[in-house]
């Protein structure tokens, strides 16, 4: 069969997105990722792959191997990594180094769209998993079909697809894929659900089942909907209740590639919103959070202020920021911090915005609504 013929094809999103922009596929040679790639190329949206070669199944050099030939055989760039020897907690410690490798390609390579093959079975398995670990309703759903990253955007095409369609569709066109075996290991939590409640169900309710998420997600999307503007440096939130503000924090922070822990959430609500989280010692991708009256801000650690463009006095405003990433306030605005209740962790961020974009500290409150 034809794969445009194939009913299956019609049920892909998004594709007029990725016909616009430059695309990374995520592939591992299973039948969802190559179901995607041969769908990709039937709908001529242009893209290159990427896949990891984890070294623990035997199979997994011939996986690369077809991972080549297809790339070649369309015309497309293949990217390769090896992942190291993980010891323990195998499944974040592999998720973490793929996810970072392909960032990599995609800041190298200026790819604006990271393709993945998530399917609906993939989403409701995580429901499963998260509704017996007990979480709120912004984790229960997963991962959206769209989702904001710092520089580009994730794209599911098929997350509303069932995995029955998909090999369906790979039988259909007579597609060739690998299977892992590891998948069967119901030692894994994952495992286990899929093999005795998730797929099963989503096989008989499918229907329903895709219905109630959609519906879902629309009314998260509108439960969890929060004015917001963005300053480069920090962005400033107006959320109404603790749960839309902490939810404002787990998608920012995910948005810059970074998640935060139950843990985190807890040390968060129990300082009140002030306080600053990941970085550790080499301050990647920390963050700062404090309460500004009425507003939530997040700021970025030791991030880089851009002066503004129309500044004419741009080079040495430059000079005097990349001298100042740690500024020393001078008094008298420090005096106007603490009549206008600014937190201490958000002045020098501030001041070096001010900076940047040469502003009066009363043009920099006006600006922010503060």
């Amino acid at each position: 069969m034809d794969i445009l013929e194939s009913k299956c094809i019609n049920n892909f999103k998004y594709i007029e997105k990725l016909r616009n922009g430059s695309n990374l596929l995520g592939f591992s040679g299973g039948s969802d990722s190559v179901a995607l790639f041969y769908a990709l190329v039937a709908q001529d949206v242009a893209f290159d792959i990427a896949i990891v070669d984890y070294g623990v199944r035997a199979q997994s050099k011939s996986e690369v191997s077809y991972a080549k030939q297809l790339a070649k055989a369309h015309n497309k760039k293949c990217f390769v990594s090896l992942a190291p020897s993980f010891e323990s907690n195998f499944e974040c410690l592999a998720r973490n180094f793929r996810y970072e490798f392909f960032e990599n390609l995609i800041h190298t390579h200026h790819y604006t769209h990271l393709i993945l093959a998530h399917h609906f079975n993939d989403r409701f398995e995580w429901f499963l998993m998260q509704l017996s670990r007990g979480v709120g309703m912004r984790n229960l759903l997963g991962f959206n079909g769209i989702e904001k990253r710092e520089g580009y955007e994730i794209i599911r095409p098929m997350l509303w697809i069932t995995k029955s369609e998909i090999l369906r569709f790979c039988k259909e066109c007579d597609l060739k894929f690998f299977i892992d075996e590891s998948n069967t290991d119901e030692r894994i939590a994952r495992n286990f659900i899929r093999a005795h409640f998730s797929d099963a169900f989503v096989q008989r309710f499918s229907a329903g089942l895709v219905r109630s998420f959609e519906i879902l997600q629309e009314e998260k999307e509108l439960f969890f909907a929060c004015e917001n503007k963005d300053y480069g440096a920090f962005i400033v939130y107006a959320p109404t209740n603790e749960i839309q503000a902490l939810d404002c924090i787990d998608v920012y922070c995910k948005k810059m590639g970074y998640m935060i822990s139950s843990k985190q959430r807890k040390e968060i609500l129990k300082r009140h919103f002030d306080c600053e989280i990941g970085g550790g010692k080499s301050n990647k991708k920390g963050f700062i959070i404090a309460k500004c009256n009425d507003k939530l801000i997040i700021a970025k650690q030791n991030h880089q202020c851009k002066p503004n463009q129309h500044n004419p006095n741009q080079s040495s405003l430059q000079s005097n920021l990349q001298a100042q990433s740690s500024p020393k306030l001078p008094n008298d605005f420090k005096d106007l911090m603490r009549q206008h209740k600014i937190p201490p962790r958000l002045r020098g961020v501030f001041y070096r915005y001010i900076l940047a974009q040469n502003l009066s500290f009363v043009e920099f409150l006006r600006i922010l609504s503060l």
